[in-house]
């Protein structure tokens, strides 16, 4: 080979990369480096051993191979501008401004564009409410004096301001009251989900807008890790957000402070809490000043994003410095934008000197008998002071022993953190206890409750002496070990998760993080069912906190214990080992937490032993155990891993039975497959592909498959189907012995030069082609016979067997195929569906029209079918509207065309009409029902004919057509067309189904129809190999089925166009004496209403027919 490039020694250090591999000392090494492999030494010249590959497979989880191929088929999301959350912050983007004062003011997003009719007469509804409301007032004078102060200050400080125009929709307001400490406190709530009286709402009309609160429990859990922390509340944090002049018609109230005086209008000119929208306003105007102002200041922007519960901020930092530049941040980012910073508390006494002390934070009472100043955090009592969390709550003096009295006290309780989990545990279990005693809510209790809940209750005071510490003794980027417990008892299961700092003291290196409870089902549940759900509680409780803390601290390692030794067991076996329960529940805790070390505990050192069962008030505190978890897990993690007896697969419960089924007789390998099309598409994939793995084979393939392969493939199939069911015929072939089946010897049987086995028959010297003349013989027990005719079957919609048996026929010989295609039809759920039959008079004898020769559609039969339904998709939008077909048959070949109508008149069918006699020729005679559009058709035909002018156009057209009108009320006159109604019907209603067509489709559809109809067998198919063919319409009017598979031969051309016309005049008159001999005589029997059929008599149960309805919904009748 030439050299490309030519390099010199000076540059061998830097292409290559040190990679050596040596397969044998008597061949080349491979050397690494940057232009690839590069092989460098001698060959030896003795031969070596012979080298041998194996094929590697790696087990790959079922599930997983699943999981991914749906996810494969699983559409994109859509874009976030065709949802509601998407336009709602595409709104708030193009229209917020932010006004030269700094505060912004923001728009209403509207789901629509909104009308003069969206809110009609919403103010009379706002009247109504008001004047209920003035009169609620008048009864409580304490009351209307805190209502009218709070909309004095509304109007004072500029929230609201007398409207000077007209409001679109009028907002209706009411007060909410509550007595803390004797003083009574009202908050006056906006109601924009009042329905005016088209309906409609405000609410309904915006968009909420997507969720961007961040989690109460996220937001506890970050605060504990601040050495200094403090809490600040954004004062009236919705009323500092402006809304635009423009949308403030949409928020207009109705005020008085006295009845005497006139009601006026009023617009809110700021964010109004009622309005569904406004939590996403007033946060996504947060993120605004977060992203801008807050860009020069970090802290600030973290504490806003990720610290923010609706108006309270929680945050701090690690020294006194710090936390106080964040504080004086955050007032001046803040303060820019026109919000204010109230109601400070915080463990560090620099934080509250820079506060004045009306906007400090007030002291919160409750049933403590300390002194200490404690104030709420999300709910969650904290005391600054001494900085720790506690569980108040304010008992009522007189308890009621009812139960809707412990539901009531239940519901007070307040830990998202699950601090008090124990104790709040054991009060939801005697709750539950109550449902199982099926007690009343305001009935006595049963004695054994009451003495639990009043024992409980009288020690609640004392879960305030509990003292959770808040700060965890993390510094930012700690290293810590996430560790984590899960039991279970007959009431219910628990997990428990603390967080170990490695570089903190022994002593204050492991902190309780939260607990999570369930109560146990009331359906019972064995113990390791709910062992298994206890251990999937704490999988996800842990990969919360994990994912909470890990932009904090550093999670170095997670473990978990339980001490259940069947769970351990099944977390170490793959899950399709187990049954349906345990094995969703196995796989889902693999997949959250698939690098936890699970590790077994004894029950007296599991801290959620006691979380499990509940802990009584007085016992909680004074828990060692479960506040500061087990000594071991502050030893060194490497000491922790035990050597545990993991119980064997065969013994642990909850295993999936396995089931071997063995066959004994040969099956077709492709008895799997339902569709022949596609089984001959794999088929020929797969011969595909073992032709390109061959180094010789070199040919390139297009990517589509071509009819080669296609038939490659299906003759392939016919050889499998006949070893499978003719292995004897096929050694008595092959050996030249005598067959020994009768009924197969008839068929003269024989093996081609590929080993198929074709029928012999009598017609070797005919014109047909060799498929045709030697058909390829199949089992009707076979498989794939079986699908052919499923295949043909569905292919022809659902026809009968004589037409399915004649295209069949031209490829297949398929023993008793009459018997298959039955057993087709009737496991097809669609043709199951209409075998109701009608009692018949006497059938009368054919007219001269059905038994005379003559031209094809000469004299025809005119019916309608229908209607359907079509829809038009050319107008913007879509409708359906109803169609009609019209159908010709042809009296003497029974040749049927199709045309569509548009509606049932005598334009239309005029129309329909000159479309057939522009494709068909003009009929002599036309026979049809007494229908109205056909009665108008005749007379403007008869006008046509009797007027000048239409002579003239008879004159150049010389033809007219006769017109034949049945009796009214007698569809039998009509048999011949009513039998095409019925067939296009059979074909067309198992073919639409439900589904509603378009123009387009629904004429590609009658006129495959058409086709099938017209290659309707004229004569019995018969099974006898010497069989020529079968005559069909399709001969009189091409020379062969429309639905005949074209010969694959060349046509001899140098035969003479005479000669030619000569061979198909004499074809067609073939075709004629054919009809002549063979089809009329098959008319002279009855086949049907042959005897007189006696009529109906009293009480006779009958089946009513309606043709308004299908056949399954026909109703009986006596």
């Amino acid at each position: 080979a030439p050299v490309d490039l030519l390099l010199g020694g000076d540059v061998y250090a830097t292409i290559m990369d040190g990679r050596k591999v040596v397969v044998d000392e008597g061949l080349p090494a491979a050397f690494s480096s940057i232009f690839g492999w590069i092989l460098m030494g001698s060959v030896s010249d003795c031969e070596s051993g012979p080298y041998r590959s194996l094929p590697v497979s790696l087990t790959v989880s079922l599930e997983g191979s699943m999981h991914r191929f749906w996810n494969i088929e699983e559409p994109e999301a859509a874009p976030e501008t065709f949802t509601d959350d998407g336009r709602c912050e595409t709104i708030f983007r193009d229209k917020c401004v932010r006004l030269a004062s700094g505060r912004f003011s923001v728009p209403l997003p509207f789901r629509t564009p909104v009308t003069d009719s969206t809110f009609i007469r919403s103010r009379d509804m706002a009247v109504k409410r008001f004047e209920s409301l003035e009169r609620k007032l008048a009864s409580d004078p304490k009351l209307k004096l805190l209502y009218t102060q709070f909309m004095s200050e509304y109007l004072e400080l500029g929230h609201m301001s007398i409207a000077q125009t007209l409001g679109r929709y009028y907002i209706p307001h009411h007060a909410i009251c509550k007595t803390d400490e004797g003083e009574t406190k009202i908050r006056v709530v906006f109601d924009a989900s009042a329905k005016c009286p088209s309906g409609m709402s405000l609410n309904n009309a915006l968009c909420p807008g997507p969720k961007l609160q961040r989690d109460i429990v996220d937001i506890l859990v970050r605060f504990r890790l601040f050495r200094h922390a403090f809490t600040a509340d954004i004062r009236k944090m919705y009323r500092q957000i402006l809304i635009l002049p423009e949308f403030r018609t949409y928020q207009h109230i109705l005020w008085r402070a006295s009845p005497h005086e006139q009601l006026v209008d009023y617009e809110l000119n700021t964010v109004t809490y009622g309005v569904n929208c406004a939590p996403f306003l007033a946060l996504r105007v947060l993120q605004e000043i977060a992203a801008g102002d807050g860009v020069p200041f970090p802290s600030v922007r973290d504490a806003l994003n990720h610290h923010t519960y609706v108006d309270d901020i929680c945050y701090g930092a690690n020294t006194v410095e710090d936390v106080v530049a964040v504080q004086h941040d955050l007032n001046t980012v803040l303060a820019r934008s026109g919000l204010e910073l109230r109601k400070w508390a915080s463990n560090t006494p620099a934080i509250l000197q820079t506060v004045p002390a009306d906007h400090r934070a007030v002291k919160s009472s409750s049933f403590a008998n300390d002194d200490s100043v404690g104030t709420k955090v999300l709910g969650l009592h904290w005391h600054p002071n001494d900085d720790y969390f506690s569980c108040e709550l304010s008992l009522d003096s007189t308890i009621t022993y009812t139960k809707r009295g412990i539901l009531s006290l239940t519901a007070r309780f307040f830990d998202p953190l699950g601090l008090f989990a124990p104790t709040i545990f054991l009060a939801k279990h005697i709750m539950q206890r109550t449902w199982q005693a099926t007690c009343t809510w305001d009935g006595p209790l049963p004695k054994n409750i009451q003495t639990d809940w009043a024992q409980f209750v009288s020690e609640l005071p004392l879960i305030s002496s509990v003292r959770v510490p808040r700060f965890c003794n993390t510094a930012p980027g700690s290293a810590c070990l996430l560790l984590g417990f899960c039991d279970a008892s007959l009431r219910g299961y628990a997990a428990v998760v603390y967080l170990r700092i490695l570089d903190a003291p022994r002593e204050s290196s492991v902190f309780l993080i939260g607990t999570k409870t369930k109560l146990a089902p009331l359906k019972a549940l064995t113990v390791p069912r709910l062992e298994l759900n206890a251990a999937l509680l704490l999988a996800r409780w842990m990969n919360r906190i994990r994912l909470v803390l890990g932009d904090r601290v550093t999670i170095v390692d997670t473990f978990a214990w339980t001490d259940s030794l069947v769970v351990l067991s099944w977390l170490t076996v793959p899950h399709e080992t187990f049954r349906q329960y345990v094995s969703n529940r196995v796989h889902q805790i693999q997949s959250i937490l698939p690098v936890c070390s699970w590790q077994h505990v004894s029950t007296h050192a599991n801290p959620a032993d006691c979380a499990s069962r509940g802990l009584m008030p007085s016992q909680l505190s004074g828990h060692t155990l479960y506040w500061h978890g087990p000594d071991f897990i502050r030893d060194d993690p490497t000491t922790w891993q035990k050597e545990l007896s993991i119980i064997p697969v065969i013994e642990l419960p909850e295993i999936r039975p396995t089931c071997l089924i063995t066959q004994d007789h040969n099956v077709e390998w492709y008895s799997g497959f339902s569709s022949h099309n596609r089984l001959v598409r794999v088929t020929a994939r797969l011969y595909r592909f073992i032709r390109r793995c061959h180094k010789a084979h070199k040919r390139s393939y297009p990517p589509y498959l071509q009819s080669v392969e296609l038939d490659e493939a299906n003759h392939s199939l016919v050889l499998a189907s006949q070893r499978c069911h003719f292995s004897d015929l096929i050694h008595e072939l092959s050996t030249g012995k005598r067959v020994s089946s009768k009924s197969l010897n008839k068929l003269h049987p024989f093996l081609d030069a590929t080993g198929a086995i074709r029928v012999g028959g009598r017609l070797r010297n005919s014109a047909l082609s060799y498929d045709a003349k030697h058909p390829l013989l199949l089992a009707k027990n076979s498989h794939l016979a079986q699908i052919i005719c499923q295949k043909w079957h569905l292919g022809t919609f659902h026809a009968g067997p004589r037409v399915v048996t004649a295209l069949i026929s031209r490829q297949y010989w398929i023993i008793s195929i009459r018997s298959v295609l039955f057993k087709i039809s009737r496991a097809c759920a669609t043709c199951v569906r209409f075998d109701g039959q009608a009692p018949q008079p006497l059938m009368a004898d054919l007219p001269p029209e059905r038994v005379l020769r003559s031209r094809p559609f000469s004299c025809v039969g005119v019916d309608y079918a229908g209607p359907l339904q079509m829809r038009e998709m050319s107008l913007r939008k879509s409708r359906s509207y109803k169609v009609y077909i019209a159908i010709f048959v042809c009296f003497a070949v029974k040749a049927v065309h199709l045309e569509v109508v548009t509606e049932l008149s005598t334009d239309a069918f005029l129309s329909a009409f000159d479309r057939f006699v522009a494709r068909r020729g003009v009929p002599s005679d036309v026979f049809s029902d007494c229908g109205t559009n056909f009665i108008g058709a005749d007379k403007q035909l008869q006008k046509l004919v009797n007027s000048p002018e239409g002579q003239i156009t008879i004159a150049e057209a010389r033809s007219t057509c006769r017109w034949h009108f049945n009796p009214p009320s007698a569809p039998h006159f009509g048999g011949l067309w009513e039998a095409a109604v019925r067939s296009t019907k059979r074909l067309l209603t198992r073919t639409m189904g439900h589904h509603v067509f378009t123009y387009e489709e629904f004429v590609t559809l009658i006129t495959r129809i058409e086709a099938v109809l017209n290659s309707r067998p004229l004569t019995p198919v018969t099974t006898d190999p010497s069989d020529l063919d079968y005559l069909s319409p399709g001969h009189f009017l091409i020379g062969q089925p429309l639905l005949a598979i074209p010969p694959r031969v060349e046509f001899d051309s140098n035969i003479s166009i005479k000669s030619r016309w000569k061979l198909l005049d004499q074809c067609h008159q073939s075709f004629w004496r054919k009809w002549s001999t063979e089809y009329l005589t098959t008319l002279n029997a009855r086949t049907k209403w042959a005897s007189e059929v006696p009529n109906i008599q009293v009480n006779d149960m009958v089946i009513i027919i309606d043709n308004q309805n299908p056949p399954l919904l026909w109703k009986m009748g006596r």
